[in-house]
């Protein structure tokens, strides 16, 4: 009997497309394990960016913050504020992608694994850009899948959160922030936010608290966000974006199936002319920040 994967004629990738998926997929010898990796796309010019808005206020935050692991870097995410507009990206991505020049120097495989992302991160390594058009209450995510599976993009109206404020206090980054609680999409959060900066704004898709949010996790801590850097500019930065009009239309249910079927089903998808190594392939489930 066939995976649904394969039975699925209405779903996005289709039989013809399988063989492509697999060259997104590169196994890498590790110790006594093997891990999965994902091969980029070429990274996106960054010299055509279109400006969409204008801020002042910058704030980074770590997600998952790494702990004495050699050769490894912390994911460091960017949320813009601007008048009418705010973006959430990963920095880190958008280097890769200002970083095109040097890569076309060096060879795609074989050399530095710098423009490839590991399986075992991809879980809390965000690919996509966040845009919140607060004048339309809508946003719009456009995922920039790997490579072989077409980018995606999906709008919702801005995610309302059902905040519980509570009376606890934490200083996060310096500020003194309060707590508050809910449940979102799946999983239970306790966030820290700072009402000595007014802006309803925080990490992803939060939002809508009396203050900024600095701190942000879920009750089992598979996500963590936490501020390490806030920027005042007197000169006004430039909010842009990619162009996505090659970005096809899904529904964000979708695109979490696709992205379960990556991880859960990638076996059937690799051809075994593609595997190299040996030992013990270590699987690696998928677990998304939106459980439903």
């Amino acid at each position: 009997m066939q995976h649904k994967f394969l039975e699925d004629e209405k779903y996005i990738i289709n039989m013809r497309k399988l063989y492509t998926i697999a060259l997104a997929f590169i196994l890498v010898p590790v110790e006594l394990k093997a891990q999965w990796t994902f091969q980029i796309k070429v990274p996106r010019p960054v010299s055509i960016l279109t400006v969409v808005d204008s801020g002042n206020v910058k704030i980074r935050y770590v997600l998952n913050k790494l702990k004495d692991e050699p050769g490894k870097s912390d994911d460091v995410h960017v949320l813009e504020i601007g008048k009418n507009t705010s973006k959430y990206y990963s920095c880190n991505a958008f280097e890769e992608d200002s970083m095109s020049i040097n890569l076309k120097k060096q060879p795609i495989l074989g050399g530095s694994t710098k423009f490839t992302r590991n399986i075992t991160q991809a879980n809390k390594y965000f690919w996509s850009e966040y845009y919140k058009d607060h004048a339309q209450n809508m946003l719009t995510e456009y995922a920039y899948m790997p490579r072989g599976i077409p980018n995606y993009q999906y709008s919702e109206k801005i995610p309302v959160q059902d905040w519980t404020l509570q009376d606890d206090t934490l200083t996060v980054h310096g500020y003194l922030c309060q707590k508050a609680t809910c449940s979102f999409r799946g999983r239970n959060y306790i966030a820290w936010f700072c009402t000595d900066i007014p802006i309803n704004n925080g990490p992803w898709k939060f939002g809508g608290l009396p203050g900024l949010i600095l701190k942000m996790y879920d009750e089992r801590n598979d996500y963590v966000f936490e501020c390490i850097n806030i920027e005042n500019h007197k000169t006004k930065f430039l909010i842009t974006s990619y162009d996505y009009r090659d970005y096809g239309k899904i529904k964000r249910e979708k695109l979490l199936k696709l992205w379960e079927d990556i991880f859960d089903h990638y076996e059937q998808l690799i051809n075994s002319q593609l595997i190299s190594g040996s030992g013990e392939h270590e699987k690696f489930p998928y677990n998304p920040i939106e459980l439903k």
